[in-house]
């Protein structure tokens, strides 16, 4: 589903100062010592998504309440084995329905959209709790020149096996008359994943970037990010085109690898929502 960015502002200007609150920064308590000789030790494996649940309030009528959409995407997200996934167009009906569920622990970051009666939508972050344990949460208050600000999750967890990775989960918005705005977004975040990168040893990165090629080739360039797809631009620098057309991704830095790409577009073909749930095994070392 496409982000909708709200009233209607003026164009976007090169001039336009990128600013964001406190929170831009990690949390002094959440920062670790990476640890000595980590690369020694055995390699942990979770199987981590992204997925774009489409809002609560985009019910078509006569269409699936969100409520009923969230429950099966949900029963099909834990037989899969999933135990991180990044959530867009996240509302509190939905968000009901994983707290109440009681296997997951959850993290909203502050509302991107709000709606009739308290409920509001934005992204989140979902971990199973039999696999991670919640160390820390904070938020990117990304706000461009006049637009207004969209909030990032950012949680670090801690895996059965002692170690930890943080995540960052975005939605950045679509169309072509917001292209100048998801630039600037792109830098804020490439900003924030450099931060994280600088104190964790394991750094995970979900969203709903509304690009393709775009997105991809920015987040790998000088070996920032790994894509879980296994694109990679090319050794001069460029990048090719990517070789899938769907706009959610899934990222990871630091001693960690991808297997298992999966595309699963059962939850567009049931009507669960208008984008598939992405995943792929992330092996952390």
């Amino acid at each position: 589903m496409k982000f909708r960015p709200g009233r209607i502002v003026p164009a976007l200007t090169a001039c336009l100062a990128l600013t964001a609150t406190a929170l831009f920064a990690v949390p002094a308590e959440a920062r670790e010592v990476r640890e000595s000789g980590s690369s020694a030790m055995a390699a942990s494996v979770a199987r981590v998504g992204s997925y774009n649940v489409k809002g609560w309030h985009l019910t078509e009528p006569g269409g699936i309440d969100g409520r009923v959409r969230m429950r099966e995407s949900l029963t099909r997200i834990e037989a899969k084995g999933l135990s991180i996934v990044g959530l867009q167009e996240f509302e509190s009906p939905q968000a009901d329905v994983v707290r109440n569920d009681g296997g997951w622990g959850l993290f909203r970051a502050d509302a991107n959209s709000v709606y009739a009666g308290g409920n509001y939508g934005g992204n989140a972050i979902m971990w199973k709790k039999s696999a991670w344990r919640l160390v820390n949460a904070w938020q990117l208050h990304a706000k461009v020149g006049d637009r207004r600000a969209l909030h990032m999750p950012i949680v670090l967890l801690e895996h059965t096996s002692g170690k930890r990775v943080v995540v960052m989960n975005v939605h950045n918005p679509a169309g072509a008359e917001n292209e100048a705005w998801r630039e600037h977004l792109r830098d804020m975040e490439r900003a924030k994943l450099r931060e994280l990168k600088g104190f964790y040893n394991h750094v995970l990165f979900t969203g709903d970037f509304n690009e393709n090629t775009e997105a991809v080739c920015f987040f790998t360039t000088n070996a920032l990010m790994k894509a879980a797809t296994g694109y990679k631009p090319n050794a001069d620098g460029s990048c090719p085109a990517s070789n899938y057309r769907t706009v959610d991704w899934i990222f990871g830095a630091g001693p960690v690898s991808f297997a298992g790409w999966e595309i699963d577009r059962t939850f567009e073909e049931r009507n669960w929502s208008d984008h598939p749930l992405v995943s792929a095994a992330y092996t952390f070392g």
